[in-house]
């Protein structure tokens, strides 16, 4: 018996290692399939002439599924019916409900409209050509869809050719033609008639082929299009494309919280809104300001009257326009004061300054006064700072003016009721700000000299993140220097400001305008301490 039981634990010790190690091996599913269906046979071939029949049939190498194929299915020239579309197992059959026209050549773009089965993964822009004549038209057009701002190529884009030339297309009609950009933002659009089109390129969210949302991008060429088969090269066209502001934003709530701040929320970033009481005999300003996202504007006021709220903009054709009137009530000021327990002070001075930085702060309620004796500035731990100057800029911000030395620590108290607020008698509660002013030998420069024919230049200085550093609006010829710079990478853009807002302006489909061009510096610019170097920008 004792070696029978021997036996059997070591064949269960057996069995039991073997299953132990056996556990981590279970077998994977194996790749994750991420190729298309392939179209391995149609009916007609591809590119046929003479075509007589009223349907025509695609096959693919697996099984697939249709994706909202009766919006994505685009046949150029486009049928009045809508033909009926079948799949049967892995083959496709689109039966046409209409007689085609005699010596034309019909595109069939599925678009996004077939995918595979089990992974999902689409077909994209699978294209079957034929002719009902001897012939197949043979023009096409080639080119790039990038982002008018960042100049990157743009993904899955639609471009769309109209072979009218009316402005109302790209809302209301589905292409004739049409392709989708690839990884790079290269499209190629063939079987083309000779003629005269319209041109736009779509960014869309909807699936539909129709410019018909506001949060979609889209682009336009300025002319119509002329193809002709005398052409020996096929034309290039590459479109910008861009997010177009149709009214610059409007007003989607306003909220108050009986502190006496309205907060007027907006549906996109403002620039320059003003708000203000208007009785029958003058105009009343509201002390007001923008968030840092510029999409809310937080108004003060004591008075119980309507809200005008305006903008004054030059992307506008007029000078001020009128967004809204709002009905408010107004607070009493106990209770404001009652909520309002201190005025906050604020900076966006960090650890590390540069020598010629300025010391700015903002006050989160519109100042009334400042008192500079509540106020104490010293360095390098004990040090009185003799010579400062405390100076209002705005009715939220200050600043404090002195000549900051390198290599000194610093330190700024502000006491309480260095602000005092308009609301009386919410003073400012104790803040301290402590930071090291950097030496010369820390920081780098750079110089650029400006070669380029471009008007109206506005150059912008930004770090990898797409921050502003700096801002310059120079002359043709001219060369700009970035000094104090912080060791980094940074990069430059010129904007072409046509309108000289000093912003960059994008396009407007209805207004035809494109947006303003945008030129970058085909280099990164490293920053090295201690250090002064210069490049040239020319055409």
């Amino acid at each position: 018996m004792k070696n029978i039981f021997k036996i059997n634990s070591t064949v269960a010790l057996f069995i039991l290692l073997i299953t132990g190690c056996a556990q981590p091996g279970v077998p994977s599913g194996g790749p994750v399939d991420k190729s298309p269906p392939e179209v391995v046979k149609s009916i007609p071939t591809n590119e046929s002439v003479n075509f007589s029949g009223s349907s025509v049939q695609v096959t693919f190498d697996e099984y697939v599924q249709l994706n909202d194929i009766n919006n994505q299915l685009i046949i150029s020239p486009p049928l009045t019916q809508k033909p009926e579309i079948t799949l049967k197992k892995k083959t496709l059959k689109i039966e046409f409900t209409e007689a085609l026209l005699e010596n034309t050549t019909y595109s069939v773009n599925f678009g996004e409209g077939v995918k595979d089965y089990n992974a999902g993964n689409i077909l994209r822009n699978y294209i079957m050509a034929f002719s009902t004549g001897p012939e197949l038209d043979s023009l096409a057009i080639s080119g790039k869809i990038t982002d008018a701002f960042t100049s990157e190529g743009k993904e899955n884009v639609k471009v769309m050719l109209y072979n009218s030339l009316e402005d109302s297309l790209p809302r209301t009609v589905k292409p004739y033609y049409f392709s989708q950009t690839d990884t790079e933002g290269n499209y190629n659009i063939k079987y083309l008639p000779e003629g005269a089109y319209k041109l736009f390129a779509l960014e869309e969210l909807d699936g539909d082929f129709l410019y018909n949302n506001l949060d979609e991008n889209i682009g336009f060429l300025d002319t119509s299009l002329l193809l002709s088969p005398l052409d020996t090269i096929a034309p290039v066209v590459n479109v910008s494309l861009f997010n177009e502001e149709l009214d610059y934003g409007y007003i989607s709530s306003v909220k108050t919280d009986s502190t006496g701040v309205f907060k007027i929320a907006f549906s996109s970033p403002q620039r320059d809104v003003m708000a203000f009481h208007r009785t029958e005999k003058d105009s009343i300003n509201i002390v007001s300001r923008l968030n840092g996202g510029k999409d809310t504007l937080f108004c003060y006021t004591k008075l119980g009257e309507p809200i005008y709220v305006h903008r004054t903009d030059k992307r506008f054709l007029t000078a001020e326009v009128l967004i809204d009137t709002l009905e408010i009530m107004s607070y009493d000021l106990a209770e404001v004061y009652a909520l309002n327990k201190a005025t906050k002070i604020t900076s966006e001075i960090r650890r590390q300054v540069l020598p010629d930085q300025k010391l700015i702060f903002e006050s989160s309620l519109p100042m009334q006064a400042l008192d500079s004796s509540k106020v104490k500035f010293i360095y390098s731990d004990s040090l009185d700072v003799l010579s400062y100057q405390l100076s209002v800029l705005d009715e939220f911000h200050f600043m404090v003016s002195t000549k900051l030395m390198p290599k000194k620590a610093y330190r700024l108290d502000f006491f309480p009721g260095v602000v005092n607020s308009v609301f009386q008698l919410i003073e400012s509660d104790s803040t301290v700000f402590k930071w090291n002013v950097l030496e010369e030998k820390d920081l780098g420069e750079i110089k650029i000299k400006l070669n380029l024919t471009s008007s109206n230049q506005l150059v912008q200085l930004t770090n990898g993140k797409g921050e502003i550093l700096h801002t310059v609006t120079p002359k043709a010829g001219e060369t700009i220097s970035f000094s104090n710079l912080k060791p980094a990478s940074l990069f430059m853009r010129l904007i072409e400001d046509e309108n000289q807002d000093k912003y960059w302006t994008t396009g407007n489909y209805d207004l035809m305008r494109q947006p303003e061009k945008v030129l970058r510096f085909p280099q990164k610019l490293e920053v090295r301490a201690n250090w002064s170097q210069e490049f040239i920008w020319e055409d």
